[in-house]
């Protein structure tokens, strides 16, 4: 496949977000129990952060709907490699957190509950993709006999309904306390899926502008509207709208297209080779983000002999090193694990 050496740096940029997110998150939610400058510090992180999943499932479609390979073979390679991770992990958080939350330990249910749903608040990304990969061999007949212009029609329809109404629909109940809620949905394709197709799109047919870091400065752009726009709301009404942030706001599919976008451009420029650090955390990107919530926790609570804040400390410095010191330690960790030859299948 042509012109995808950008997909490991995106690969590895995205995996950090995922990490500042869940660093700096904590601090979004606590606006009415810290100072004005901390808690907007950390809503910037956070605001900065919201496209990691969103690219993590535009990066699958950007590869996984090119290949050509049997039903068998796709299975084989994509299924049966990711139940090995989310059968691990799955009880792996199962365990953690009953036992961490002083909980009464019960091993059938504790055992059930990864077949129930996700054990921890980053598993439900493995659910999805799960799902997204039992339907991608019929998707990609799909994709391979209808146009350009059809994709670009299925992907207007899902912004359409995914996307734009339920972020109208929600401001103007905000705003205006009227309810604009219509019964037309789209059955055929969730914001994931969405997601998944956008990804396929961009590596197959869309050319990024030459403007020099034109995309870079557009995700920057709307990363800072998407924070101020979220207080705007929340001073309003003294409620903080959840469309600003997750994965169906029209914030987040912007920062997500800008960033891919910026490094597909960058993939041009740049032929030289990828630094041993960037090759080293695009193989152990998945590891890191199985295992970070863990480390969070454990520093958290002081696990490890000093407690680590990001909440309770000025924000401008806690969550730089919050994000390091997990981001380092997850890497050392999960490089660890991949030279236990029993073990390196379950991040790998």
């Amino acid at each position: 496949m042509k012109n995808t050496e950008y997909i490991n740096k995106l690969r590895v940029f995205a995996t950090l977000m995922v990490i500042m997110l869940h660093v700096s998150a904590p601090v979004r939610d606590q606006l009415e129990n810290m100072n004005a400058l901390n808690w907007f510090i950390g809503s910037l992180f956070d605001g900065f952060s919201r496209a990691g999943v969103p690219l993590f499932l535009m990066i699958s479609g950007a590869l996984l709907l090119n290949k050509k390979e049997s039903l068998k073979d796709f299975y084989v390679k994509r299924l049966l490699r990711i139940l090995i991770p989310f059968l691990f992990w799955g009880l792996f958080y199962g365990f953690y957190w009953t036992i961490s939350l002083g909980k009464e330990l019960n091993v059938t249910e504790t055992l059930l509950s990864v077949f129930k749903g996700p054990t921890s608040y980053h598993l439900w990304y493995l659910y999805t993709i799960i799902g997204i990969y039992l339907v991608s061999p019929f998707l990609r007949i799909l994709i391979e006999n209808i146009t350009k212009v059809q994709i670009q029609i299925l992907l207007i329809l899902g912004l359409i309904f995914n996307i734009l109404l339920p972020h109208i629909y929600s401001e103007f109940y905000i705003w205006f306390k009227t309810d604009l809620k219509l019964g037309f949905k789209l059955p055929m394709i969730d914001v994931y899926l969405w997601y998944f197709i956008l990804g396929f799109y961009l590596q197959k047919y869309f050319s990024p502008s030459k403007k020099a870091n034109f995309y870079l400065f557009a995700y920057i752009f709307t990363s800072v509207i998407t924070v101020f726009l979220g207080y705007l709301v929340y001073v309003h009404g003294k409620t903080y709208n959840p469309l600003f942030i997750l994965n169906e706001s029209p914030f987040v599919f912007l920062q997500a297209t800008f960033i891919y976008l910026h490094f597909k451009r960058k993939n041009f420029e740049e032929k030289n080779k990828q630094s041993k650090i960037i090759s080293t955390l695009n193989f152990l990107s998945f590891g890191l983000y199985l295992i970070h919530p863990f480390l969070i926790d454990l520093f958290d609570k002081g696990f490890l002999g000093f407690a680590l804040h990001a909440k309770k400390m000025d924000t401008i410095l806690s969550i730089p090193l919050s994000f390091l010191t997990i981001v380092i330690t997850s890497t050392v960790v999960c490089w660890i694990i991949s030279k236990i030859p029993i073990f390196k299948k379950t991040i790998n």
